[in-house]
């Protein structure tokens, strides 16, 4: 008798612990307003000035895959990785685009009962990200490219529809930033930029 309900317990403790974690992918896309803070060095270190590129807009996508704990019946923790990509454009003596990609380990916390039907969360992210900047038909006629990369992170928030038990639909909004971006300034010197990104997106996600 006493295996019989040790037996029991064992059954429902891996039971209930498989149905307080859960496996997911999630897939994204939607609009992007993109800016660039610089440092220009002018070739001096010592004597440059901050200068910034500004509405920018565009599209994005993301991909991500991670796991889901119910801390209770009030909150959901979930981690996750995640690869971000979007392009943007605009305008500064010519037209130029700017393309990003990311990959972020993001935290984010659910809030409400599962038996709600629209649940909201809040996240951040931290990992790393590279800039690409095409710039076309500058004043002076050039066309060139700057690539860097450097720390990202990122603070989101959005709420959740549970269309069924396994898949549910999201309207987020993420604010991101590349830090640091080493790249070349007009005058052939050293400069350093701030990759700024804004995103709303609707997704799905899918708990295995």
């Amino acid at each position: 008798m006493k295996k019989l309900l040790l037996t029991s317990a064992i059954i429902l403790a891996a039971g209930a612990a498989q149905a307080a974690v859960a496996p997911y992918v999630s897939l994204k896309g939607g609009i992007a307003d993109g800016g660039m803070n610089f440092y220009y060095t002018n070739g001096d270190p010592d004597n440059g000035y901050i200068d910034g590129y500004r509405n920018m807009s565009g599209f994005t996508g993301a991909f991500a895959g991670g796991i889901a704990y119910d801390v209770d019946t009030s909150m959901t923790l979930r981690a996750e990785l995640e690869y971000t990509f979007s392009k943007t454009n605009g305008w500064n003596w010519g037209r130029f685009d700017m393309v990003n990609h990311t990959i972020l380990l993001n935290g984010y916390a659910d809030f409400g009962s599962k038996e709600w039907a629209i649940r909201p969360y809040v996240g951040a992210g931290f990992g790393y990200g590279l800039g690409n900047r095409l710039k076309w038909t500058d004043w002076a006629g050039n066309d060139w490219v700057n690539v860097g990369g450097g720390i990202a992170y990122a603070g989101m928030f959005g709420a959740a529809w549970a269309a069924t038990d396994y898949l549910a639909f999201d309207l987020g909004f993420k604010y991101a930033v590349i830090d640091g971006v080493n790249s070349q300034d007009w005058w052939g010197g050293e400069s350093s930029a701030d990759l700024i990104n804004r995103t709303v997106t609707l997704g799905a996600r899918y708990s295995f």
